[in-house]
């Protein structure tokens, strides 16, 4: 579906924005809602630009796509996601310094 890759690219490009950012996402096919838990839950409350991004993002995908639902909101509060929900969010990866392989820092940490 498209809502479906719209919004997970929004995620992988707000991750990259938000550091601390995770979204956990699920979509119910049935009743075409989608489910989308922010964590933590104060960058809703503590970040400008997030909250005008998501604010941009929702009335988009209410334009694009009115027989959908979209839920924002915090898990185990507003609702709760099943163990198969999707996870988004910025990882620590190890790389191989190209230097020298013996060196103590032949493997660095990259944020992604």
């Amino acid at each position: 579906m498209e809502s479906i890759k719209l919004l997970e690219g929004w995620f992988l490009s707000a991750i990259t924005k938000y550091k601390d950012v995770v979204f956990k996402y699920e979509f119910d096919s049935e009743r075409k809602v989608h489910y989308i838990a922010v964590e933590p839950y104060d960058v809703f409350e503590s970040n400008e630009n997030y909250c005008k991004e998501e604010n941009d993002l929702y009335s988009c995908l209410k334009k694009k796509y009115p027989n959908e639902t979209f839920l924002f909101g915090k898990e185990n509060v507003n609702f709760q996601m099943p163990q198969s929900s999707k996870v988004f969010k910025a990882s620590v990866v190890l790389q191989k310094n190209k230097k020298d392989a013996t060196s103590p820092s032949f493997f660095t940490s990259v944020k992604v």
